[in-house]
């Protein structure tokens, strides 16, 4: 019964492109034997072709009102609206990373940080010359070292330290140049 609905569904969509395809042909030809739909017609002194509409100022503003919106109070077209898309706000840096300091100091440092597993975390920086990362906060695993990759990177932190502290040179390598070791 599926199967027949469905062959019925197709001859029925075949079918209907089949008629209005020969509507189509059957509007467009000639009436008279022999004669080209682009040459003048003889009784009218018209060719078969259609021109396109032209549209200007003048056959819009020709457009009875009720096409044409309209403010309610004044009659008048209603102003124009010019949308602003609102910008992304700045993802905010998260609690367990500090900016410590930037490499201009006139532009906003900016860090993404991503959780790629419960042993590994991918920041990724801009304009920071100095930061640093606490386990506190950090939804990482505690008991076990955590793999950091910065800027691509990768760097290893060990179990037994709760913060590191890192700095870029001036090469763009970065090194840990202090650490905070877990307390007993």
């Amino acid at each position: 019964m599926i199967a027949k609905r469905g062959r019925v569904a197709a001859i029925g969509v075949a079918g209907f492109v089949l008629a209005c395809g020969f509507a189509l042909v059957c509007c467009t030809r000639p009436t008279t034997p022999g004669v080209d739909a682009t040459q003048p017609r003889a009784d009218t002194g018209e060719t078969g072709q259609v021109e396109p509409p032209v549209w200007s100022e003048e056959t819009i503003s020709e457009q009875p009102d009720e096409v044409r919106p309209r403010d309610q109070a004044t009659g008048s077209a209603p102003p124009e609206i010019e949308l602003e898309t609102p910008e992304e706000p700045e993802p905010k840096t998260p609690r367990y990373l500090e900016i410590v300091e930037p490499v201009h100091p006139d532009r906003d440092p900016k860090v993404r940080a991503t959780i790629v597993s419960p042993t590994k975390l991918e920041l990724e920086t801009d304009n920071i010359k100095r930061l640093r990362i606490t386990r506190e906060g950090l939804p990482l695993a505690r008991n076990r070292s955590i793999v950091l990759r910065i800027d691509g990177q990768g760097i290893e932190w060990t179990r037994k330290y709760l913060a590191v502290e890192l700095e870029r040179s001036s090469a763009g390598i970065w090194e840990v140049v202090r650490r905070r070791p877990v307390e007993p």
